[in-house]
């Protein structure tokens, strides 16, 4: 996998979701579906409070307050609200990437596109603590909090995409490293990164 922070996002923005409660459920999260959904157990759990954030240019700037937490997050952004997983650097992490910023195209403009390397300890039956730890993108080590080694930043400083980062204008203006918030997915063919939203699948490399 291209560790590389200068990754080109091949993709178009797509804002949905809302900030909240993330769970890195079950331990068949990545397994292959064997059996009917209706034999489906979960195994374990664990969480990501909604309020846990990484370095950041300031996000939130167009929310307003909810459910005791006051934006702007001045100098961080959330790292909550994961809609893809892939196998991360060692076993047991994971690679993981926001679905969204903070509900809409509106209200997100300030939210960066990431991707960040976490490992949960499931809670099961026989143990574990329910908790989730940031990693080292590259080697898998356990850091105390998300920092800048545990995650990549999506950006096109050339200018491939055909049409401007939104992050890019007004809220950071001559900022190359921001990205939109987008709804999408990862898979990982030949150490590449796709990454998709509602409207369609595009290559980075």
């Amino acid at each position: 996998m291209n560790s590389n922070k200068h990754l080109t996002a091949l993709r178009r923005g797509h804002a949905a979701g809302a900030l909240g409660l993330v769970a890195l459920a079950c331990g068949f999260a990545l397994a292959p579906v064997a059996a009917a959904a209706a034999d489906a157990t979960l195994t374990g759990w664990a969480n990501l409070p909604a309020d846990t954030f990484a370095p950041g240019p300031t996000s939130g700037q167009f929310i307003t307050p909810n459910n005791g937490i006051t934006p702007p997050f001045i100098d961080k952004q959330p790292v909550q609200g994961f809609s893809a997983v892939l196998q991360g650097p060692v076993a047991g992490s994971y690679y993981v990437m926001p679905d969204n910023g903070f509900g809409t195209k509106a209200n997100s403009a300030d939210a960066m596109l990431r991707m960040y390397a976490v490992s949960p300890d499931f809670k099961t039956a026989t143990g574990g603590t329910g908790t989730v730890s940031a990693v080292n993108y590259t080697s898998g080590a356990k850091q105390s909090g998300f920092n800048a080694g545990t995650y990549i930043s999506l950006r096109d400083p050339n200018q491939l995409l055909g049409f401007p980062i939104v992050a890019s204008m007004t809220n950071y203006p001559g900022s190359k490293v921001s990205s939109e918030a987008a709804h999408g997915e990862m898979i990982n063919p030949a150490n590449s990164l796709r990454f998709g939203d509602v409207w369609r699948y595009v290559l980075t490399k």
